[in-house]
């Protein structure tokens, strides 16, 4: 006899148009698909980004997403390296904020590939503070190295 009655232990819920995660054990690791990502997504993610209400919604992406980019599947990366791809993806009312972040945060290397994405994205002359900043942080970073 299944434990769950509403899935039969399948954790799935047919409702004749969708496949819905159910709220039991099964439920949490089921496998379903989602039309903008790239692969399975779990039941617990399901009900996490694409049901409504859900605390941490997902919308719909001009082109598919992995499904190793959902949030909780990501790798973590240290500041120094996920910044690059903050900056290269900020919009232009974003840059002001990590302007300031960067500003105050000891940035221990790639300093280069900061400074190349950070140029790119805000030009040369504005915020050309933050670039001194960097390369300050640069020429600190390689002392200390040294030593």
């Amino acid at each position: 006899m299944p434990k769950c009655s509403e899935c039969k232990d399948t954790g799935v819920i047919e409702t004749g148009n969708n496949s819905l995660p159910c709220n039991c054990e099964a439920g949490e690791v089921a496998l379903f698909n989602v039309a903008w990502v790239d692969g399975p997504v779990t039941g617990q993610e399901m009900r996490r980004h694409f049901l409504n209400p859900c605390p941490e919604p997902i919308s719909a992406a001009a082109t598919k997403i992995p499904a190793s980019d959902l949030p909780g599947r990501r790798r973590l990366k240290p500041f120094h390296e996920s910044i690059v791809d903050v900056i290269q993806n900020a919009l232009w009312f974003e840059l002001q904020g990590l302007s300031k972040l960067l500003l105050v945060t000891k940035i221990p290397k790639n300093h280069d590939a900061i400074i190349e994405a950070w140029t790119r994205r805000a030009g040369v002359e504005r915020y050309k503070h933050v670039v001194a900043s960097l390369r300050q942080q640069k020429a600190i970073a390689e002392l200390t190295n040294k030593s």
